[in-house]
């Protein structure tokens, strides 16, 4: 051991190159904890762990409306979703398009859609009836669904939002996911996370939590907006507006 240390500090080189990969694990490891403890923060702030754990079932309208480039309005979509979080997971999402009946039932493994009361079949239709669930679930229940053991977060830093506002930046790489997506979570002073953006391969959106609502004690999602953005957060134009209305909830005594 002592001549291996000794031939590491006759040659310098061999020497830095061992520093430098100690140092960039620690720098790792201590950016993996922060952003750990920032999302934990995070969901103390929007109500805590043991509240959400507490929460049955949750239902709400959902308004998207989605513009052109040019600001006009490409189309509105309202959907009623529904959540029971015990004693399974299971999502309920309604819609009318066209007025043709739209319903998707996702049990966390199974995926039934209905059009006007009949079952759909087609594989490509399922496939993106359980995407449309699964984002549904994963959208609302931000910040607590990111505390998954899997799940790695790092903090990056802080910056400027929108030149108004300091947040901690934390990038989230979630488990079993093969998509080349990039996720980023912003998260201001008071631990509130106030808006995430994710970059797919021929675009980057910025989605802002522009207003909140208190359900009991927990913090949701009640205004939200997406932007396209080029790669330093510069907004191009409006792509959607979400509003989350009419929300109910119950809980376990």
């Amino acid at each position: 051991m002592i001549k291996n240390l000794e031939l590491y500090i006759k040659s310098p080189k061999i020497f830095f190159g061992l520093f430098m990969c100690l140092f960039l694990l620690a720098c790792t490891n201590y950016s993996k904890e922060e952003g750990l403890v920032i999302l934990k923060k995070s969901i103390r702030a929007h109500g805590g762990m043991k509240k959400f754990e507490k929460l049955n079932a949750l239902s709400f309208n959902k308004v998207t409306r989605l513009f052109n480039e040019d600001g006009s309005l490409e189309q509105e979509i309202v959907q009623k979703q529904s959540f029971q979080l015990q004693p399974v997971f299971l999502t309920k999402i309604e819609w009318e398009k066209n007025g043709i009946s739209h319903e998707v039932f996702y049990d966390g493994s199974e995926v039934i859609k209905t059009i006007n009361g009949q079952m759909i079949s087609d594989s490509l239709e399922l496939v993106t009836a359980t995407n449309l669930a699964k984002a549904a679930s994963f959208v609302f229940f931000q910040p607590f669904k990111l505390l998954k053991d899997e799940t790695m977060l790092m903090l990056e830093g802080e910056i400027d939002l929108n030149d108004s506002t300091d947040v901690s930046v934390v990038s989230v790489k979630f488990p079993n996911d093969e998509s080349t997506d990039k996720w980023k979570f912003y998260f201001n002073d008071d631990n509130q996370l106030v808006a995430n953006s994710v970059e797919h391969a021929n675009n980057m959106s910025l989605i802002e939590n522009l207003e909140f609502q208190d359900v009991h004690g927990l913090l949701f999602n009640k205004h939200r907006k997406s932007f396209y953005v080029d790669d330093l957060l510069n907004k191009k134009y409006l792509r959607a507006e979400y509003f989350y209305n009419d929300l109910a909830a119950t809980f376990a005594k």
